[in-house]
């Protein structure tokens, strides 16, 4: 099966026409006090706080993700498609950006396909 690339430049890469933002996400109690907070989390200019509030506590880990990763060869998987995993020097933090996020949902159910 072929698919037509339709909403993308081949160049730009799939965030190239997206403009992104550094900002802080917070929920809290209605007493003020503070149930989640996270700093610099990464995610299109023009979402909303209530959007980058749920992505932030409810999509982006927050631990066990490498800082780097090597792919793993497997027979009949395409080089843009292989799993990766973690280098030995890899240190393991959360994820901070909606890329992140993306990459790894599509990346798991193309894989999955």
């Amino acid at each position: 099966m072929k698919i037509s690339r339709r909403f993308t430049d081949k160049d730009a890469g799939p965030y190239g026409n997206i403009a992104f933002k550094k900002t802080h996400s917070e929920i809290r109690n209605p007493d003020g006090t503070a149930i989640f907070e996270a700093d610099d989390i990464e995610a299109p200019k023009n979402w909303s706080q209530v959007a980058i509030d749920v992505l932030a506590q409810k999509y982006l880990r927050k631990a066990g993700v490498p800082s780097e990763t090597t792919p793993v060869d497997e027979d009949d998987i395409p080089a843009w498609l292989r799993r990766h995993e973690a280098t030995k020097s890899a240190k393991f933090g959360a994820e901070t950006s909606v890329r992140q996020v993306f990459d790894r949902m599509a990346g798991t159910w193309t894989y999955w396909g």
